[in-house]
């Protein structure tokens, strides 16, 4: 059983509906992508997991960057803008959450995000 949390219901969509759709836009056709979400101290963890293309360590560390995409030859076909990663992260820490991206070449990448039940500013109020 999840804990309830305080967030807002639309943002969080937004967040694990851009997830999805990042896993399966970089997935393999017929790929599978896992969707789990789990209770931990404090909070919620969501995490999206697919056997996708992946990245190497220093791209998955400038994912969450403005207009930030891996420059390969095998996802330029793939649509994209550079903002999805970007707009994501910053929903997640408006309530106070983590987002986190675990990434190799040719094994696919697995994003956690961490939302508290309270966000600190309504925490501290």
């Amino acid at each position: 059983t999840l804990p309830e949390i305080e967030a807002d219901e639309d943002k969080v969509h937004q967040v694990v509906a851009n997830l999805l759709s990042n896993a399966i836009k970089y997935s393999p056709q017929g790929g599978e992508i896992l969707l789990a979400a789990s209770a931990e101290s404090g909070g919620v963890r969501i995490t999206v997991a697919d056997h996708g293309v992946g990245l190497c360590p220093e791209d998955a560390a400038r994912l969450f960057n403005r207009y930030e995409r891996a420059e390969r030859a095998d996802i330029e076909r793939i649509p994209g803008t550079g903002l999805g990663l970007y707009l994501t992260k910053h929903l997640v820490e408006l309530h106070g959450g983590s987002i986190t991206c675990e990434s190799a070449p040719g094994e696919g990448s697995r994003f956690s995000v961490f939302l508290p039940q309270r966000p600190v500013s309504a925490a501290a109020a």
